[in-house]
């Protein structure tokens, strides 16, 4: 503004710095006092590196977790699935900065432009972008109409629920529902007159709708644009769902050329007939574009674990492949669950992990490291003792020396074997719960496309509340049901009990444990290595986990031999009816 700023020498000599032209990489070779970098998907491992080295008080990286396509306008990072930064700062990491020749980069680069997840990334951010604001529109309309109030609008808008709201309208537009249409009939159902979040009473109006009908199934990817689509960005969309196509139809080839262990075992062997081959290679081409898109290599699992059904397009994609490879359905779908159902399984491996024997590999590693270096020591001093030139003195002193380090080898080696028995403790508690942490797992992933906080207490229902819901709503049926008197002679007969039945009365290890600290967060030791006090604690903890283990595994095998021999008695039932039934036949016949 042509305002002049006289700065003093002293001032200009002490606290300024002539600023050279420079290029981005120099001035972050520069030492400073903090280092602020920016870090996003882009971001390579020099780029993080040298940012985060260079501050002598702090160096500080702010990691882009909404990461969208350059191309597309402000706002849409707003409508997509954030990242943890961990992760996005370990895919930096591993990016690495080898340097490749001209004719690779072009390579990786046409890769790339033909990629699955780089073609169906770009058409899901383009769908979120052609969508945006319909789910408002309509909301808008109905509020209008008179079906939500000002508030119940204004709280809608204010909802974090609502990106919820908004996956399950994806989902249920992809297998076949008009998303205007589901909304409505969840609004106009009943009143949300009292709903503590109208965004969640939303959401599970929608999904009690449409969950028994949420399998969508694409034939092509032109299927995943909406039909609504605005013409502007149709082309655009036509165009990444193009390439997609021809990337599946170019894997299917590819893998009908391989023939990976993957593909035989869901699909058989490749066919020579050329019409059998060209459907090996279109179901083959679909499971390799989900691997692709989802980045699943493993040899021998065909797709992994479906995917979140939030992530609707991702969702379509796996279940038009697993179908492709008549893969069967062996878990339940947490989609088809209840929040209570979904919390039951968090809070049952949290009850699981109670009573976990303890982490110590590293315990472990540190002690067979003492062990081995007092080994080393009393050997190097007993050399020492018994070469030419010592003293007798000197000679014995090392000798005392050598004994006390065997003594403190020998009493390390034995706190290593203790260790070890915790150890394999752990691995076998690890895989005994292992399917309470896959059904955990899926659970909380499910809740969290919900917009399940669960973390919330306020979010949390307790079983006396629940109880007491459920009998109001129980009494205030009644007065609808039929009523059906029993006769004198039926109701004598009926049991009444006094109280509830207890299953068991011996003591759950769940209830009784209690969760080592460094279970959920890495605690400070005063040292690498165990003390001995820590180890009989880790000791004891595992042995108590082992015979748990034990009796449940006895447990399990009474039931199952209980359910082979019910199975076999009712086989024997049947074939002595057959037997009866047989005879009674042949002696009507001879009468």
């Amino acid at each position: 503004d042509g305002v002049t700023i006289e700065l003093t020498a002293a001032y200009v000599a002490e606290y300024l710095t002539l600023g050279y032209a420079s290029t981005v990489h120099a001035g972050q070779g520069r030492t400073v006092d903090t280092s602020h970098a920016v870090v996003g998907a882009d971001t390579d491992a020099a780029g993080l590196l040298v940012p985060m080295t260079r501050g002598r008080d702090s160096n500080v990286a702010y990691v882009v977790t909404q990461a969208v396509a350059a191309d597309l306008p402000t706002g849409a990072a707003t409508e997509v699935e954030p990242r943890v930064a961990r992760a996005v700062l370990a895919d930096v990491l591993e990016r690495g900065g080898h340097d490749v020749s001209a004719q690779q980069q072009i390579v990786e680069a046409e890769t790339e432009h033909r990629s699955t997840w780089r073609n169906v990334g770009e058409l899901v951010e383009g769908v979120v972008v052609a969508t945006a604001g319909a789910t408002s529109a309509t909301l808008d309309r109905l509020a209008e109409a008179g079906t939500l109030t000002e508030a119940q609008r204004r709280d809608l808008a204010a909802d974090d629920s609502m990106g919820a709201v908004e996956r399950i309208l994806r989902a249920a537009e992809l297998a076949g529902h008009d998303r205007d249409q589901v909304l409505t009939e969840a609004l106009e159902d009943r009143s949300l007159v009292g709903a503590r979040s109208t965004g969640q009473v939303l959401y599970h109006r929608i999904q009690a709708k449409v969950e028994k009908s949420l399998a969508p199934h694409v034939e092509s990817f032109h299927d995943l644009i909406p039909a609504d689509a605005a013409e502007r960005v149709r082309p655009w969309l036509e165009e990444r769902a193009e390439r997609a196509d021809d990337r599946r139809r170019e894997l299917g080839e590819h893998i009908a050329d391989t023939a990976p262990a993957w593909a035989i075992d869901a699909l058989g062997p490749v066919p020579e007939e050329i019409l059998s081959r060209a459907v090996w290679e279109h179901k083959a081409g679909w499971a390799a574009a989900y691997r692709e898109l989802a980045g699943h290599e493993d040899e021998r699992d065909a797709l992994g674990a479906a995917p979140s059904t939030g992530l609707a397009e991702k969702y379509a994609v796996w279940r038009t492949a697993h179908q492709a490879l008549d893969l069967p359905d062996a878990r339940a779908d947490e989609r088809e669950m209840t929040d209570g159902q979904l919390r039951a399984r968090v809070a049952g491996y949290d009850r699981e992990r109670a009573w976990a024997p303890a982490w110590v590999d590293d315990d472990l590693a540190a002690t067979h490291q003492e062990a081995a270096k007092a080994r080393a020591n009393a050997a190097i001093w007993s050399a020492h003792a018994a070469a030419d030139g010592a003293d007798a003195e000197t000679a014995a002193r090392l000798r005392e020396e050598a004994d006390a380090e065997r003594v403190r080898a020998a009493q390390l080696q034995e706190q290593a074997d203790q260790l070890a028995l915790s150890d394999e403790a752990r691995a076998a508690w690890f895989a005994h719960t292992a399917v309470s942490l896959d059904k955990a797992t899926r659970a909380r992933a499910e809740l969290e496309t919900r917009g399940v906080d669960l973390e919330q207490p306020a979010d949390r229902t307790t079983a006396d509340e629940w109880v007491r819901t459920h009998a109001e709503v129980v009494g205030a049926e009644d007065a609808y049901r039929e009523v059906d008197v029993l006769a004198d002679d039926v109701a004598e007969h009926v049991d009444v009990l006094d109280g509830p039945v207890l299953e068991t009365d011996v003591a759950d290890i769940r209830d009784l444990a209690v969760e080592d600290e460094r279970e959920r967060a890495d605690v400070a030791r005063e040292a690498d290595r165990a003390k001995l006090d820590d180890t009989a604690a880790m000791v004891a903890r595992a042995q108590q986990a082992l015979a748990e283990i034990e009796a449940r595994d006895a447990a399990f095998a009474r039931r199952a031999a209980d359910e082979a021999h019910q199975v076999e008695l009712a086989r024997w039932t049947e074939e002595q009816e057959r037997e009866e039934a047989a005879r009674d036949e042949s002696d009507a016949i001879w009468v």
